[in-house]
Order: structure tokens, then C-alpha cells, then sequence
């Protein structure tokens, strides 16, 4: 059910995708700026489900500090993420967040590919 893996490793690269993407942003020279993750930004991206299990896992989907980091810097009008296979697009003051997957064809639900690729993809304006 649990497990424990030693000194917790967690931490210390959450800090580092942070001071990266700070970095990333400092050296930006643009009015506009779009932030593109493979994590999860904000907690209004997750999906909650009733599943035990779900909320243990949810904890590896995200990284709070990068959506943080979005929001402060107030060039990022948009926020791209994957990581999870559920669309979202959220309005977030001056800021879009979306998620747009593709997921796994056994998550397709019989659609076909064209349909399902569609589906996939989003169009934003920056």
C-alpha cells in the first residue's frame, strides 16, 4: 500500500525544475510568453476521481511551484502542460491553461484515429 524510498528525492528535483524554468523565464526578452511543461501547473488542471488510489497518484502529476512561477510573471498569458490524459483549458486571470492530450488509443473509446487526433488537439492564440 505505502512505500518509503529512503531520503525523500522528491524535493530536491521540484526545486530544480523551479529554478529552471525561473531561469528559463529570466532570460526571456518577449511581451508575451507562453510556459510549456510536461507537468501539471495548477491544481485546477487535476481531474479528481473517487478511486482510493487516485490521490496518492495525483501527487506525482504536478508541480505547484511552476504554476506559481507562471502566474508572478506577468508575461505568461499562456500555460501548455501534459503528464495527464485529461483536457482541461482554464481561464486563469490574465493566464490560459491548457491541456490538450492525445492519450493511449485504449483511451480513444473506439473513436476513430482521425476523430480521436481532433479531439488531441487545440488551438490557442498567444
Amino acid at each position: 500500500v505505502y512505500a518509503r524510498f529512503g531520503d525523500d528525492p522528491f524535493p530536491a528535483v521540484a526545486e530544480q525544475l523551479r529554478a529552471r524554468l525561473a531561469g528559463q523565464l529570466a532570460e526571456v526578452q518577449a511581451d508575451r510568453v507562453a510556459v510549456v511543461t510536461h507537468m501539471v501547473q495548477f491544481r485546477e488542471q487535476l481531474f479528481h476521481k473517487s478511486h482510493p488510489g487516485w490521490r496518492f497518484c495525483q501527487a506525482f502529476i504536478g508541480h505547484a511551484a511552476l504554476g506559481e512561477l507562471a502566474r508572478a510573471d506577468e508575461r505568461v498569458v499562456l500555460s501548455v502542460c501534459g503528464h495527464t490524459h485529461a483536457a482541461s483549458q482554464h481561464q486563469l486571470g490574465r493566464l490560459r491553461a491548457v491541456c490538450s492530450p492525445l492519450g493511449y488509443r485504449s483511451e480513444w473509446m473506439g473513436r476513430p484515429d482521425d476523430e480521436a487526433v481532433a479531439r488531441g488537439v487545440a488551438l490557442v492564440e498567444v
